[in-house]
């Protein structure tokens, strides 16, 4: 995270909103700094690499102090796929209503390392496996079923939320989003 340019083949290069400082200090190489209670965030319009309820896999390495923030959301109105972090961990949540929480101290003013991995094809929510530098640390009892249907050409939002909600105040690098779900061994 360098710049706003995709590392991948897949060339899904974001825009930024507010002023997010690049070329930060990061865990590996460079990273973005999000802010200071502004309204920093990147953005990719009309984002479908990963809809409905297909696989996939979402990591990120953050460093912050908050106890609550986005890390990033795509999908439609009721149908987005948010992956935030929150006083009790980790945790995904659709907006009709599914959750999947993790628990561990992701605002610690140190790295960390994210990972939220779900089967696709028809899976609960509840499938999604959170994990925090390598672990699993799902909370199923502070989880809610919920079906999963990102919708098509949403905005996907890095650093936050859609809506510029949640907005992250801190460091973020080496974020990936992946079609295809991560095993235990990968996190």
């Amino acid at each position: 995270l360098s710049n706003y340019a995709d590392s991948s083949a897949y060339d899904l290069n974001v825009s930024s909103n507010g002023s997010p400082e690049i070329n930060a200090s990061g865990v590996s190489g460079y990273a973005i700094r999000f802010g200071n209670g502004s309204s920093d965030s990147l953005s990719l319009n009309n984002f479908n690499e990963i809809k409905e309820n297909a696989p996939r896999s979402i990591e990120s390495w953050i460093k912050t102090s908050q106890s609550t923030a986005g890390i990033l959301g795509w999908g439609t109105s009721n149908n987005r796929w948010n992956f935030i972090w929150n006083s009790q961990g980790p945790k995904i949540f659709t907006e009709n209503g599914g959750e999947r929480q993790g628990s561990g101290t992701v605002g610690n003013g140190q790295w960390n390392h994210l990972l939220a991995s779900y089967p696709g094809n028809g899976s609960d929510i509840n499938a999604t496996r959170l994990y925090l530098n390598g672990r699993l640390i799902d909370a199923p009892a502070s989880s809610i079923d919920g079906l999963v249907n990102t919708g098509n050409d949403s905005d996907l939002i890095i650093g936050g939320l859609p809506g510029g909600t949640s907005l992250l105040d801190g460091w973020m690098d080496e974020t990936r989003i992946s079609t295809v779900a991560r095993s235990h061994a990968w996190a």
